[in-house]
């Protein structure tokens, strides 16, 4: 059996910065720093962040493998533009991996953490401004789904949800321009929790299901629609 060769402090370091330069890099787009279909420059990003090329082009590569970027032959990759179809591939897998997750781990949604939304609530209601208001949904929109998006346990099924976050930024762009989507959808949430709250199990399971598959509709709609402008 071949020996694995011992890490060197040089090879730790090299390592390291791919992964900063990965995390970085990713985001960068799920923030919406870096917008759908914009040129990724990886010289650019070396210089900023003041890293060598390799760990940028490392990055690259493997946000292109999860889907985060599209690799063109002779030309600068492309943060990937997500189409209606995308939209409605991505939220029938959450439907599937979303529901299996809740039920999975239904007795280790911390307290605390529910506790946290219901606050996070009762900043919404205090809301003064329609955006504020947005803002606060929104957030209330991905705490809610991480209950069950982040099993500390299951690295495997983790890594599938997490990325599947790449459509965070056009939903949220989608939704800031539809104050009337955001609120069914709050409704939603407010109906998970407190089925979750309750105990209810079903019932939560298939609100969860009934959200996903709504939101599909109302976003890949809109996606067809211009992005809804």
């Amino acid at each position: 059996m071949q020996k694995v060769k011992k890490m060197t402090h040089a090879t730790k370091r090299k390592a390291d910065l791919a992964e900063q330069a990965f995390e970085r890099l990713k985001a960068a787009i799920l923030t919406g720093e870096l917008a759908e279909g914009e040129q990724v420059r990886e010289t650019r990003l070396a210089k900023e962040w003041e890293i060598g090329i390799t760990p940028v082009r490392e990055a690259v590569r493997r946000l292109a493998a999860i889907g985060y970027l599209v690799l063109n032959p002779n030309h600068a990759p492309i943060v990937r533009q997500l189409s209606a179809d995308d939209i409605r591939k991505i939220y029938r897998i959450r439907e599937q991996l979303e529901c299996f997750a809740l039920n999975e781990y239904w007795n280790q949604i911390p307290s605390e953490t529910l506790s946290g939304l219901d606050k996070l609530i009762e900043q919404i209601e205090r809301a003064k401004t329609t955006r504020v208001r947005i803002r606060k949904q929104l957030k209330l929109d991905s705490q809610l789904h991480d209950l069950w998006c982040s099993p500390k346990d299951n690295s495997w099924l983790n890594q599938i949800l997490e990325n599947l976050i790449i459509y965070r930024p056009n939903v949220s762009r989608l939704l800031e321009l539809h104050p009337e989507h955001v609120e069914t959808a709050y409704k939603q949430h407010q109906g998970i929790l407190i089925a979750i709250k309750s105990g209810k199990r079903a019932a939560a399971s298939r609100l969860l299901r009934e959200h996903i598959q709504q939101s599909s509709e109302i976003l890949s709609q809109l996606s067809e629609s211009g992005l809804g402008s």
